[in-house]
């Protein structure tokens, strides 16, 4: 019975480490080839930047008028920063060369 048991638990540890080592894989994967400069990610990092600029209205600015101006500040920046980072590695990966 506590062989049962301790066997159940090593058996989970082990699923564990290893569904954590294959997300770990996924997301350093992820920034495989970014060392290089790439056109494509660049415009799609714009493109994702003017897209949340263009619907600010409905999807920032809701929630920016209730917070204090430096906090607003902060989120519009970070909010701008990491659509653009983003934008330019998806645009890097699925559109680049």
């Amino acid at each position: 019975m506590l062989d049962e048991i301790i066997d159940f638990f090593v058996t989970i540890f082990e699923w564990t480490i290893e569904i954590l080592g294959d997300l770990f894989e996924l997301v350093t994967g992820i920034f495989d080839g970014l060392e290089e400069f790439n056109i494509v990610g660049i415009i799609f990092a714009g493109l994702v930047v003017a897209f949340i600029y263009a619907v600010k209205d409905y999807m920032l600015n809701p929630f920016l008028i209730h917070m204090s101006t430096p906090t607003a500040l902060f989120w519009m920046v970070a909010t701008y920063a990491t659509s653009a980072i983003l934008g330019y590695i998806v645009g890097a990966k699925l559109f680049g060369d």
